[in-house]
C-alpha cells in the first residue's frame, strides 16, 4: 500500500507593489484629479494568504491654469470653429 506525504503549502500573504507614476489631471485646464495606482503583487497571496491591507487607489487634487484669451482670439476662434463645422 502506497502511503501519500501531504506537504502543507506555506500560506503567503499578499505584498504591495511600488506605487507607479501619477496619472495626468483629468482636466486640461482647472481643477481636477490625479491619480497613481499600485498592485498587491508583491509578492500575490498564495495558498490561502491575506490580500493587501490598504489602498490601491491614492487620488489627489490638480490645478492646471487655464489660457487667458483676449476678446479678439475668442472672436476669431470661434469663427474659425463655426466655419469648420458648416
Amino acid at each position: 500500500m502506497h502511503q501519500r506525504k501531504w506537504k502543507s503549502q506555506k500560506l503567503i500573504n499578499g505584498g504591495w507593489s511600488q506605487w507607479q507614476s501619477w496619472s495626468e489631471c483629468s482636466v486640461r485646464c482647472g481643477r481636477g484629479i490625479r491619480k497613481k495606482t499600485r498592485l498587491c503583487n508583491n509578492p500575490s497571496p498564495l495558498n490561502g494568504g491575506q490580500t493587501c491591507q490598504g489602498l490601491s487607489v491614492m487620488k489627489d487634487e490638480c490645478s492646471i491654469p487655464c489660457p487667458v484669451f483676449s476678446k479678439q482670439q475668442v472672436t476669431r476662434d470661434s469663427c474659425n470653429i463655426f466655419n469648420v463645422l458648416r
